[in-house]
């Protein structure tokens, strides 16, 4: 079962007894812009949730560009021991990943160029050991002064994204959202990180989910980075996922 707040959707996991719903946990389904979630049941017996990614844009602007949110990737649901919601991307976007990245610690550094696309799904994994702030640069311009950031604070036990952005009259935006994300004291980070165009979907190990917007004043950032040091990193893979208009 799904409600939602002005900003955040939450989930209830519990029991249905003699017409009466009593919950026995209760969390955040999306720290982002995914709204009025909808599941089913599919062919192959999964539960599939599709979100609606409300804009970040002014309603102006929304107004100009003639269009206004998109469709979450489809994800499918599941629950753990601790009645916690895990959520995964359907496993068919694999099949059309295109040109695929691999780094771990001893083959990548800070601030490393990785890609130079704004279509990419990315896994990344760091040890239960890794400290301070790490992560991934997206939507980096090149010459610095634009970029997208997927963090992960291990001081505060947080997931981030942050934004800096030119509007239209020079002025610099930000935008930063953050999610509480503790680890236990032996568990590995994962990420997985999907960037379509203006769409970035974040869910950290299956369970905390971060959704966001992101229009760019420059079309040319498109970048890929390490963010932070990569001592505490096990595993990264980038995939270039292709456009459905080519």
């Amino acid at each position: 079962h799904t409600g939602h707040s002005t900003d955040t959707v939450h989930y209830f996991v519990g029991d249905y007894v003699d017409h009466r719903f009593v919950p026995e946990h209760v969390d955040v389904l999306d720290y982002g812009t995914l709204y009025a979630p909808l599941t089913f049941v599919d062919g192959q017996d999964r539960r599939i949730l599709f979100g609606w990614l409300r804009e970040n844009r002014s309603d102006r602007d929304q107004s100009f560009a003639g269009w206004s949110g998109v469709q979450s990737i489809p994800r499918v649901l599941t629950l753990d021991d601790q009645n916690r919601l895990h959520m995964q991307p359907v496993p068919e976007l694999a099949s059309i990943r295109g040109e695929h990245f691999h780094y771990t610690a001893s083959t990548i550094n800070e601030d490393q160029l990785i890609a130079e696309s704004h279509n990419v799904d990315i896994e990344a994994t760091y040890s239960a050991d890794a400290s301070g702030t790490f992560g991934l640069t997206v939507l980096g311009a090149p010459d610095g002064d634009e970029c997208t950031r997927v963090v992960y604070d291990s001081d505060r036990q947080q997931l981030m994204v942050y934004t800096l952005t030119t509007e239209t009259n020079g002025a610099i935006s930000t935008y930063t959202r953050a999610a509480v994300h503790p680890l236990a004291a032996d568990e590995d980070l994962t990420l997985r990180i999907l960037l379509d165009g203006s769409v970035l979907e974040v869910i950290a190990n299956e369970r905390t989910s971060l959704t966001a917007r992101v229009y760019p004043h420059h079309q040319s950032q498109q970048q890929v980075r390490l963010y932070g040091p990569s001592t505490g990193l096990m595993s990264l893979d980038i995939w270039k996922m292709p456009s459905i208009w080519q």
